[in-house]
This record gives C-alpha cells, sequence and structure tokens, in this order.
C-alpha cells in the first residue's frame, strides 16, 4: 500500500479501508466491486519457528480469474525484501510502465529495522482509529519505533500527526500539542525532505495552529505531488481549501480522499463537514448519516449533525444529537458549548447560561476550547 499509492498511475484502497476485511472470509470480486477496483491483492502471513511464510494472489474483479499468484518463505529479517518484490511483481503484472525514479520508490526503504517498522505499522493502526485511548497508543507506538531507529523520518510523521489532531480529541492545549508536532515534522524532513507525510503534516500544522495559509497549501501541494495516493493529504488539503473558502474545489479535493479511502470515518465527518461549510445543509445532514450508519457511536458525527440541525432552524433534534455525543464523548467541553449554544437559539436562555457557567468554571481547572464558549455568547 504505501509503495504503491506512490505512482500516480494506480488508484491503491489505503490502510484503513482496506483493514476493514482483515480476519474475514470475503469473496475478492464482491470486495473489489464494493470498492470501486479493478484488481484485488489477498493473502496470508503466517511465522513458523524461524521462517515467514507468505502467500499472495492478485484477483481479476471483472472476470473472477487469478492475475497472478506467489509463496514467499524467507526469515522475518528479509520482511522487507519480500515487500519489495511483491511491489515489482504487482507492478509487473498491472504492466505498469515505471519510470527510473518511480523504480528507485520500489526499493526504497524507510528503516531496516523490523522491530521499528512493526511499531509504526501499530502506530498507524491506533491513530486512524481518533480515540483518545488510541492516540496515546499512538504515540507510544511511534516513540517506540523512533528508539528503535533514531533516522526513521515515516515514525517521526506519524508522532507529529499525532500531536496534530491531539486537541481535537483529547484535553490536550493546542499550543503545548503543536510545538511537539512541529519538533517531529521537522525532524521527519531533515532525514528525508521527500517524505509526503512529513510535508503533509507540517502542512496541518501551518493551517490549523500558525494559521500561515501560503505554507500550509504549498506543503500539502508538495506532499501530493510526492504522494498522489495519500489519503490523508487528499483529506487536509481539501480542509485546507475549504477554510479559505474554495468549497468546490475543497469537495472535489475530500472526494479523492473518499475515492481512496471510502471507510475512513475521519474522511466521511470531513464530506459532512465541508458541505456545512458551504452551507450545504441538506447534503451535510444526510452524509452525517451515512457516517453514522457506519458508527453509530462517533460523538464528532453526532456533534456536527446537532450543527446542521441548528442551521436548519430544528433545534430540537439538534438538542438530541448534541446530547448523544456528549453521552459518547465524556463530556466533550466543544459538544456541550454547541448544546448550549442549541439550547438558547431555541430561546432556552436559563438553560444555555447553566452551560455557559459550568464551562466557565471547567476553563479554571481544564483546557476548555474559546470557540465552545463564544458559539453560547
Amino acid at each position: 500500500i504505501n509503495t504503491l499509492s506512490q505512482f500516480p498511475k494506480l488508484r491503491v484502497i489505503a490502510r484503513s479501508t482496506a483493514f476493514r476485511y482483515k480476519g474475514q472470509n470475503v469473496d475478492p470480486q464482491q470486495v473489489g466491486r464494493d470498492l470501486g477496483v479493478r484488481a484485488v491483492l489477498t493473502g496470508t502471513v503466517a511465522q513458523l519457528g524461524d521462517t515467514l511464510s507468505v502467500q499472495a494472489d492478485l484477483v481479476d474483479v471483472e472476470r473472477g480469474s487469478q492475475l497472478w499468484g506467489q509463496r514467499y518463505n524467507r526469515r522475518p529479517s528479509d520482511i522487507f525484501a519480500v515487500q519489495e518484490q511483491l511491489a515489482q511483481e504487482i507492478s509487473d503484472q498491472l504492466r505498469l510502465k515505471l519510470t527510473g525514479e518511480e523504480r528507485q520508490r520500489l526499493a526504497k526503504r524507510y528503516t531496516e529495522n523490523t522491530e521499528a517498522y512493526e511499531y509504526y505499522i501499530q502506530g498507524r493502526y491506533h491513530w486512524d482509529r481518533r480515540t483518545p485511548d488510541a492516540l496515546q497508543k499512538a504515540i507510544e507506538y511511534f516513540e517506540r519505533a523512533i528508539h528503535k531507529d533514531p533516522t526513521y523520518a515515516l515514525a517521526y510523521a506519524g508522532l507529529a500527526d499525532s500531536y496534530n489532531v491531539l486537541p481535537i480529541y483529547t484535553r490536550v492545549r493546542p499550543a503545548e500539542a503543536s510545538q511537539k508536532a512541529r519538533a517531529a515534522a521537522e525532524k521527519a524532513l531533515s532525514i528525508d525532505d521527500s517524505l509526503a507525510e512529513a510535508h503533509n503534516s507540517l502542512g496541518y500544522l501551518f493551517l490549523r495552529t500558525i494559521q500561515d495559509w501560503e505554507a500550509a497549501g504549498r506543503e500539502f501541494r508538495r506532499a501530493l505531488e510526492l504522494n498522489p495516493g495519500y489519503a490523508t493529504a487528499h483529506h487536509w488539503y481539501a480542509v485546507y481549501l475549504a477554510a479559505t473558502g474554495r468549497y468546490d474545489e475543497a469537495l472535489a479535493e475530500i472526494r479523492r480522499a473518499q475515492g481512496v479511502d471510502p471507510l475512513s470515518l475521519s474522511i466521511n465527518r470531513a464530506v459532512g463537514r465541508i458541505l456545512y461549510m458551504a452551507r450545504r445543509y441538506d447534503q451535510a445532514i444526510e452524509q452525517y448519516r451515512k457516517t453514522l450508519e457506519m458508527d453509530p457511536n462517533s460523538s464528532a458525527a453526532h456533534t456536527w449533525l446537532g450543527t446542521a440541525w441548528i442551521q436548519k432552524g430544528q433545534y430540537s433534534r439538534a438538542v438530541t444529537e448534541l446530547q448523544k455525543a456528549l453521552q459518547l464523548s465524556a463530556e466533550d467541553p466543544l459538544a456541550e458549548g454547541l448544546l448550549g449554544h442549541a439550547h438558547a437559539r431555541a430561546g432556552q436562555k436559563s438553560e444555555a447560561l447553566r452551560i455557559l457557567n459550568a464551562l466557565r468554571e471547567r476553563s479554571k481547572r481544564e483546557y476548555v476550547s474559546a470557540y465552545a464558549l463564544a458559539a453560547l455568547y
């Protein structure tokens, strides 16, 4: 996935969507049709003593026929060689005409330490989940990877991404997290300036915390130039475009992210958020409902669905959604502030003031977003 997604001639489904099928008894043709792809790679990995056994099969979705299949028996320390060979075999079978630079990418290794690599993969798995506990685990795994290989640029980029989104899902102050995010992103780029993930991390930092629009756009475009199939780069670039008022471009970009990673909750929520920012409230409501079908326990989807109902003047519906968000997110101050906002819009001033006073008291003990208080005022 990491290697093949870099090639502009291929649309490769992202890890977070592909891994939804792990451990299931699935029909490759049905998976291919569900995801809108022409070929599906299936396989197994098993370790027996000192032997790593990898079986891989490439299936043509339209015909249901096997394009190629191979079994590899190697030592665990040879896992990188197996991955390189797999990527090469697949590119050959798909008849990709690769440039010299693209062939170099096929053989590029970001670390020689297998333990560091395993920690990195586990870190990305937890980062994709986007819950407070999962993000803390992601940070731990990325730090373990760095401890095993201090020159592992991808691990620093993963660490930067974790700190970038940490204030959204936890009570960590943005200023505190942004310092750590910037240090990790810049360290990654000092090791490998051609790393798309690190440019994307820095772009997000410029967007959300520093608010240097020109620098943010430059970093996102560089990330997409280096890895056109990187879903998170399309996602965050879409957020940037929406933040600068370019809604049609933002929607086109977030649809590209969705095409690469259709089952990502964060990307599906972002589709709804961008529709909301473009004031397409009915479409935003429809998108948030689809997201909640994927995960009924997504507190963020309930929160932003509630805000869309506020804009439609459906205050009782808004209150219901925001109360669900609070039940799921351990009294998230943002959801609580928006709940107060819904009460205020409905003319329930005493309830809104009660929530406002409670949030002001909480802000003396912990971080409360100024946005929540501003919405209430």
